[in-house]
């Protein structure tokens, strides 16, 4: 048998000829290291792999374990300090754990007692924290009027439309507006030019709506038109309870509206024009309770805030409307008071 030739490209084993590089294949061409204490045997049981990448795999896994017990243990903690609070306040009523915290030499006021269920109330206490006017030297400052405009603006819708804006200046409108309270309350003196004092603002501030009316046994109806001269307003009482209240005119000195309790008479529906005053005499849904003296609506530049009628009571048209959508022949027309001109 004839050999290979053994030329100089083929080194000869065991004298020193380099060894070939083995090129990586597998495993090691992936960049994957074999554990030492694995044997090439793949049948015998080896140790379990710990490389790197595991290694870095678990610690993240360990730290993602800790973030989330520390997280729980937070969202616990605030949950029991929300609970804290709130049984805090709930028995405190203010956050302050009642009155024992109060600062020496303060008083508290005393715990509002409830209202018995057999006897309806018109009127509130104040709520807590509530500050009540103080007036510096009896005058009332721009607060101070802002204050009771508002306050008015509680007790009914309309007298919050007839004081307007709460823009603390005392106003014909806010002066108005007080008196018909004053009047409706009737434990305070009603006038259209008296300033705000004490009483009024104790008054306000315990008030959360008008009392009924106090006139009923008087009138003995269940409806009545109240036409108030002290403050030009009109009062549509339903009930013992005040549905409207809206700005008027009553007569002027020598014309006056005739005080007293009257009845409507007759009705006259749409604009029409008076046939005694035809020169300025636009009339509007009329309502004549006496002779010649009506409840009737009329252009709006004509209500003022003092008497300045021939003894009618003038309303604005919208006012004017209402009235004749509510009232009929034969409902009482109650005119009390009188005008206090300014000095």
């Amino acid at each position: 048998m004839i050999g290979r030739h053994a030329g100089p490209a083929d080194p000869v084993p065991g004298r020193g000829a380099p060894e070939r590089q083995r090129r990586p294949r597998g495993e090691e061409a992936l960049g994957v290291q074999r554990d030492p204490f694995q044997t090439l045997n793949y049948g015998q049981p080896v140790v379990e792999r710990w490389a790197l990448g595991d290694r870095s795999g678990a610690r993240n896994r360990a730290r993602s374990s800790r973030l989330r017990s520390r997280t729980g243990r937070i969202g616990r903690l605030a949950a029991l300090t929300l609970a804290v609070a709130l049984a805090v306040v709930g028995c405190g009523g203010d956050g302050s754990g009642g009155a024992s915290s109060a600062a020496p030499g303060t008083t508290t006021d005393p715990p509002a007692t409830a209202t018995p269920t057999t006897q309806a109330s018109t009127t509130t206490t104040k709520p807590a924290g509530e500050r009540i006017p103080v007036l510096s030297g009896n005058k009332a400052s721009k607060s101070d009027i802002r204050w009771v405009q508002q306050h008015l603006g509680r007790v009914h819708p309309d007298l919050k439309r007839m004081v307007g804006k709460a823009d603390g200046r005392m106003g014909p409108e806010t002066r108005q507006a007080l008196c018909v309270y004053r009047t409706i309350s009737r434990a305070l003196p009603s006038s259209l030019w008296k300033p705000i004092g004490k009483a009024d603002l104790k008054s306000l501030a315990k008030t959360n709506t008008l009392p009924a009316f106090a006139f009923a046994k008087q009138t003995k109806a269940k409806t009545v038109a109240w036409v108030t001269k002290d403050c030009q307003a009109v009062m549509e009482v339903v009930h013992g309870r005040y549905r409207h209240i809206m700005p008027a005119t009553t007569g002027k000195p020598g014309h006056e509206t005739p005080s007293g309790l009257h009845k409507i008479e007759w009705r006259w529906p749409g604009w029409h024009v008076s046939t005694k005053y035809r020169e300025n005499g636009q009339m509007y849904q009329s309502q004549y309770f006496g002779p010649g003296i009506a409840l009737h609506g009329v252009p709006r530049h004509e209500v003022h805030k003092q008497p300045s009628s021939h003894g009618c009571v003038r309303l604005y048209p919208s006012d004017a409307n209402t009235l004749y959508r509510h009232l009929k022949v034969g409902i009482p027309v109650w005119v009390t008071g009188r005008f206090h001109f300014p000095s």
